[in-house]
């Protein structure tokens, strides 16, 4: 009996040293600072929080879009928080359909910040979202001018034959040069004769040497160059421009 009594006392001893020795918020520790939990929380830090989202964007499970879509929705969360749920629903990838969804929904809302805008726009080009090109091709004509450079950079990495005479038509009338010059990029991506015959065409007229110059830089990506192409880079040799000239004459060294 004695020894009963000094086995349970020290047992009650070992008992009471554990729970003292252990930090009440430690055992909570799992409850509490799960990714998720602590994306949502916005008592934590801005830095805290956005290492969290990103996790959850590298999780690889779908579960992870809820709090995440939370955030993408939340018009009163912090522009950081929402750009980077973007980021993060774009790496998680999956469900697709209502990722897309709720990225256009976002963008197309009312009072959307346009840096907010610019994000979605440029990650809907990442997820290669096909779905998205009647929206990225109406932001072609957006009367923000960053609006019309993150739509034709998107456009540009779906790489589509529909997206590249989106791209085309949209050379045609577009008036700010650096949306021109991110344009020429954009159907650079692509080689093909359409695009080919594009950047001919920016490399030969665009009255605008920056856009030249980008004309002849995604030439000189194309693994195969027509004669045409050929024709119009040795012409570019005389170019106004000597960013251009010097450019062109190191593509045909």
């Amino acid at each position: 009996m004695k020894n009963c009594k000094i086995r349970f006392l020290w047992a009650s001893a070992i008992i009471f040293i554990l729970v003292v020795s252990v930090p009440p918020s430690a055992l909570a520790r799992s409850e509490y600072d799960d990714p998720a939990s602590i994306a949502l929380d916005g008592s934590r830090t801005i830095d805290d929080r956005i290492t969290a989202i990103k996790e959850l964007g590298a999780s690889g499970d779908e579960q992870a879009a809820d709090p995440l879509f939370i955030l993408l929705n939340d018009r009163q969360e912090q522009r950081a928080i929402r750009s980077a749920a973007v980021r993060a629903l774009a790496q998680l990838g999956e469900p697709r359909i209502e990722i897309i969804e709720a990225l256009e929904g976002v963008y197309r809302g009312k009072n959307t910040n346009h840096n907010l805008s610019y994000t979605i726009l440029l990650y809907l080009g990442y997820m290669r979202a096909a779905e998205s090109l009647p929206l990225l091709s109406e932001a072609l004509s957006h009367g923000n001018s960053m609006i019309r450079f993150k739509a034709a950079q998107a456009l540009g990495l779906l790489q589509s034959d529909e997206a590249i005479a989106a791209l085309v038509s949209h050379m045609k009338h577009e008036a700010d040069p650096m949306v021109r010059a991110q344009t020429v990029q954009a159907i650079g991506q692509t080689e093909n004769p359409v695009t080919e015959a594009a950047l001919i065409q920016a490399l030969r007229s665009d009255h605008e040497p920056l856009v030249r110059y980008n004309a002849a830089i995604m030439l000189d990506t194309f693994a195969i160059l027509s004669p045409e192409a050929r024709s119009a880079l040795e012409a570019a040799r005389d170019d106004a421009s000597p960013s251009v000239r010097a450019k062109v004459k190191g593509i045909l060294r």
